[in-house]
């Protein structure tokens, strides 16, 4: 089996697209869902500082293994 995925940015032509995949006998299945999250200004501006603080200092983090394992031990997990 194939999975395809299809990102579409007008709402109506997804429920037209979806409408047609289903009458297909071919199509197995079809899923739907919405993805409209958008970072804002603040956000972005988050994460550039902390990429810019990781290329400085890229010996100052660590593994998510190693918070896995800081996390179960605090926590007793």
């Amino acid at each position: 089996m194939t999975t395809l995925t299809v990102k579409v940015t007008d709402p109506k032509f997804a429920e037209m697209l979806e409408k047609m995949l289903r009458s297909m006998e071919f199509v197995d299945a079809v899923e739907v869902s919405e993805d409209n999250y958008q970072l804002t200004d603040g956000e972005m501006m988050m994460l550039k500082e902390r990429r810019e603080e990781y290329r400085k200092n890229p010996s100052q983090t660590r593994s998510w293994d190693e918070v896995q394992k800081e996390l179960k031990q605090r926590y007793e997990l």
